[in-house]
């Protein structure tokens, strides 16, 4: 079965995990101590490497000529190459990253749950931040923060604050209004890089107050009553059927079916209460986490790489932007 997890010279994929064994089975389980050992974490998930920019050459008349403004990023321990970049490109390390990380959260109780290292060098650690909030005293909501560094030259730096429903893995997390949008960031490697995301990881400090104030508001979703006959007006909020002269048969059939699934989702979904604004929130934030079709990514893909594309969609791009949409739209509604 596909993974695209590295793995390194001992035999074991270049992963390390709290908790349950992963789909794939491969990887090393850390006791519970490890969990706040993040250098021995990284070194023995292999994502304590470096990596350096070099040039690169062609060939011509059984000559090597340098070829101008193009480089390679290369692994500085075995020179495996994971991408071509131009000039302006600036390396940002793993342990860069994950070391800033940890010193901002250093007075904040956490514990690493996942690093791991992809086939093409793209690294990430899960952190797992304070402890779970209570939605109308039996919901556990989770706070995480994932950091996740490319060097293919395509995938920069992403950085985001997530909170996740234990009880079904939804990302819950959406922007509170303008003025308090979730810490999340997606940073090209060019010369301001590291101190962007210095800037960012020390705004993840304002996390908990965020959190706080976040689940505040899902208690008041949680004491919304709503008919669930009235869902499909949601769908319509969030799926409309397009229209217009350029719009395609094929196109209106897409958003059909993407309409269906989350009403299927609302309707079988065991873990969503469909009689309250909390519960049609949830329903959202499951079909987007799980169920919704995104270009170019199989929703039951258990290859790695595919899940990290659909990581990177739900917390830091259109995925949240639905989420967000949702959350405003119910908080509208209470009175």
């Amino acid at each position: 079965m596909a993974h695209n997890l590295e793995i390194l010279k001992s035999g074991q994929a270049a992963l390390v995990y709290a908790g349950t064994t992963p789909w794939h089975e491969l990887g090393t389980p850390m006791v519970d101590i490890d969990m706040y050992d993040v250098v021995k974490l990284a070194h023995m998930a292999g994502a304590d490497f470096e990596v350096e920019k070099t040039p690169t050459y062609h060939l011509f008349n059984d000559e090597y000529r340098e070829v101008p403004n193009i480089y390679n990023i290369r692994r500085v321990s075995d020179g495996k190459v994971f991408g071509q970049v131009k000039g302006a490109y600036t390396i940002y390390q793993n342990m860069t990253g994950v070391l800033a990380l940890t010193e901002a959260l250093k007075d904040r109780p956490l514990a690493i749950e996942t690093i791991g290292v992809l086939n093409d060098g793209k690294t990430w650690v899960l952190v797992r931040l304070d402890e779970d909030i209570l939605v109308g005293g039996v919901d556990p909501i989770r706070p995480y923060v994932l950091l996740i560094v490319g060097h293919d030259g395509k995938t920069g730096v992403h950085l985001a604050d997530v909170s996740t429903r234990v009880v079904c893995q939804n990302t819950m997390s959406a922007s509170l209004g303008e003025s308090k949008r979730t810490v999340k960031a997606s940073i090209r490697h060019f010369s301001t890089v590291e101190a962007r995301v210095s800037e960012m990881i020390k705004a993840l400090n304002l996390q908990s107050k965020r959190m706080i104030e976040q689940a505040k508001r899902f208690e008041i979703l949680a004491n919304t009553r709503k008919n669930p006959e009235e869902f499909e007006s949601m769908i319509d909020f969030l799926i409309p059927i397009p229209t217009g002269k350029d719009i395609t048969d094929r196109i209106i059939r897409s958003a059909q079916e993407e309409r269906l699934r989350l009403w299927s989702v609302f309707q079988k979904s065991e873990t969503v209460e469909r009689d309250t604004a909390y519960g049609w929130y949830n329903a959202v934030t499951q079909w987007v986490s799980h169920d919704m079709q995104v270009k170019g990514m199989n929703t039951n893909s258990k290859n790695a790489d595919s899940q990290t594309r659909r990581a990177l969609y739900n917390l830091d791009g259109p995925g949240f932007d639905l989420r967000s949409k949702a959350f405003k739209h119910l908080m509208a509604g209470v009175k």
